[in-house]
């Protein structure tokens, strides 16, 4: 942070330094991806000069120092709660065309931790982590699977308007930013491992990596991470099919669906 502060004092870096100076802090932020979103001009920068030799000095912009400033600021939060429990309750957030919605269904604490251990993440390598794999691809879905049967609860749903609706991959981020809006509003939520089930794969990599190339997505993503910051919970992302997504109907303005008939492999796992 102090080394950060004077850098921006100075308004003045080469760029070997300033990578030096981004690679300490992502270091920190693997743990907190959420706040990668803080940048975007830092990297478009190190990436303009990246042939700059190790003595040229460049003055650094008003938005890389901002974004730099944003980090100092936002250290106090950066800490990662490894031991936070994971939350009993399973959230689905999705979009269509017209509007939005998120559900939740609760689990037994046993099935939540065995869901956290076999979440998406960003640059797994098993089975488990990877989108597309057995059990993670389109009518093989281990989490729509568990989820189709279980009886689930409305948190939110909103339409988007008489507006020009927004990109699906906007519409799910937008709804991604309001389910965690509505969990830091109660303090329940606060400091824990949250699993949530989303049917977009983009949703899922721009949320594990924290950014996103897209300035639309990206845009979303600075709104989101304040939510989870301040509220001192990490996100862990699950895959469904869009079959199995108990969130589609609702963001159609139709009801939450009715539980199915539960698989015998669903009733062991849930049984322990």
């Amino acid at each position: 942070m102090a080394l950060t502060l004077t850098l921006c004092e100075g308004r003045v870096a080469t760029v070997e330094l300033l990578t030096r100076i981004v690679g300490l802090w992502v270091d920190l932020l693997l743990y907190r991806r959420a706040a990668f979103a803080v940048l975007s001009a830092v990297y478009a920068f190190l990436h303009r000069y990246r042939d700059d030799g190790p003595h040229v000095p460049r003055t650094l912009t008003g938005p890389v120092v901002t974004e730099l400033l944003g980090l100092v600021c936002l250290a106090p939060l950066l800490d990662s709660p490894l031991r936070a429990p994971v939350d009993r309750c399973i959230k689905a957030s999705d979009a269509s065309p017209s509007g939005a919605a998120a559900v939740s269904a609760t689990v037994p604490q046993a099935a939540a931790d065995a869901l956290w251990r076999h979440r998406v993440r960003s640059g797994g390598r098993t089975n488990c982590a990877v989108i597309g794999a057995p059990g993670n691809t389109r009518g093989d879905s281990a989490v729509g699977e568990i989820l189709e049967s279980l009886p689930v609860r409305e948190i939110h749903r909103f339409d988007f308007g008489h507006r020009r609706p927004p990109h699906i991959n906007v519409g799910e981020m937008r709804s991604r930013r309001a389910l965690w809006r509505s969990l830091a509003q109660s303090v329940r939520n606060h400091g824990r491992r949250h699993l949530v089930a989303y049917d977009s794969a983009t949703t899922i990599g721009a949320g594990n990596k924290g950014r996103s190339p897209s300035s639309s997505l990206l845009r979303e993503e600075r709104f989101a991470y304040p939510y989870i910051l301040a509220a001192d919970c990490v996100e862990g992302t699950l895959w469904t099919d869009s079959e199995r997504m108990p969130a589609d109907s609702p963001s159609r303005g139709g009801p939450v669906p009715m539980p199915a008939p539960q698989r015998a492999w669903v009733a062991a796992f849930l049984a322990g």
